[in-house]
């Protein structure tokens, strides 16, 4: 094998490995890294030049949703003061920098949905399994927004209201009240924006349409 495309199996081979001890193999960075000047979300911030960058492969909820705001606070605590450094870098239609994002050589990525915070959306990296094993944790031990504030099976402040809200990936929005076929199935995933409806023409009224699987 030539050196050169040794050399690219190597940096592809320790790229974002994560070790069983909980520690990241060193991470050979493109560049210096970093400043970053703004954290916006849970999953953007600004760096040199107002250029905001965007982790790779996770979604953090809107900050007007649960968990919102204390996805922002985890992901300024994790950059700090730290100069970042971005790998497979590609850019999407709002012409943002997408990435994996490390401080060092931990993948704030990862980290960020370990700690219950980010949602894996299947887009390919080289974190990409680590994210969805990290996610998988979280949601066993209902960190961050799969906590029962965020993920409630059950509407606790008022249990006489409990007609399940669901925003689908796709953007459709459909209410179940008790009766559906999947309506013990259905999570009000309250950092995505479902919500709860005390009687169906409040639901209709909110935009959300009685799903098919309740006929």
């Amino acid at each position: 094998m030539k050196k050169n495309n040794l050399s690219k199996v190597l940096l592809v081979a320790t790229l974002s490995i994560f070790l069983a001890t909980g520690t990241y193999q060193a991470i050979q960075h493109t560049s210096k890294g970093y400043e970053v000047l703004e954290v916006l979300d849970g999953d953007t911030f600004v760096i040199e030049k107002a250029q905001r960058v965007r982790l790779l492969g996770v979604d953090a909820p809107d900050l007007e949703y649960c968990g919102g705001e204390e996805a922002k606070e985890e992901l300024e605590k994790m950059i700090g003061k730290n100069r970042v450094y971005l790998e497979e870098i590609v850019t999407d239609k709002l012409a943002r920098i997408v990435a994996l994002v490390y401080v060092g050589n931990t993948p704030l990525n990862t980290e960020m949905a370990k700690k219950g915070w980010v949602e894996n959306n299947s887009t390919q990296n080289s974190e990409r399994e680590n994210i969805k094993k990290a996610q998988e944790e979280a949601r066993e031990n209902k960190l961050g927004i799969y906590s029962e504030e965020c993920s409630p099976m059950k509407n606790k402040e008022k249990p006489e209201c409990d007609i399940k809200g669901n925003n689908s990936v796709s953007g459709e929005k459909r209410y179940y009240p008790k009766g559906c076929s999947n309506y013990k199935q259905t999570i009000v995933q309250k950092f995505l924006g479902d919500e709860w409806f005390c009687t169906e023409k409040q639901a209709e009224k909110a935009g959300y349409v009685k799903a098919k699987s309740c006929y």
